[in-house]
C-alpha cells in the first residue's frame, strides 16, 4: 500500500512532539509549518506526504483519550 494523498485534517494529540516524531520518522512525513504555544495553545505542526503544502495538522493540548 502507498500513501498517495491525504487532504486536510487535524489530529489532537497529548505529546506533540512525540507524535511529529512518529509521523516523521516512521511514516516519513515532512513538516512544512509549526505553530507554537504562543500562536495556538498547545502548538500546532503542519505535515505533507506529497507535493501539497500540508494535509494533516498535529494539534497539542488534548487531555481525554481519543473516541
Amino acid at each position: 500500500m502507498k500513501l498517495e494523498r491525504l487532504d486536510h485534517f487535524g489530529i489532537e494529540v497529548a505529546e506533540l512532539a512525540r507524535a511529529e516524531s512518529f509521523y516523521t520518522n516512521v511514516l516519513g512525513f515532512k513538516v512544512s509549518d509549526v505553530y507554537p504555544e504562543e500562536m495556538m495553545p498547545g502548538g500546532m505542526v503542519f505535515m505533507r506526504c506529497n507535493a501539497d503544502h500540508h494535509g494533516v495538522a498535529l494539534v497539542g493540548g488534548a487531555t481525554a483519550p481519543s473516541a
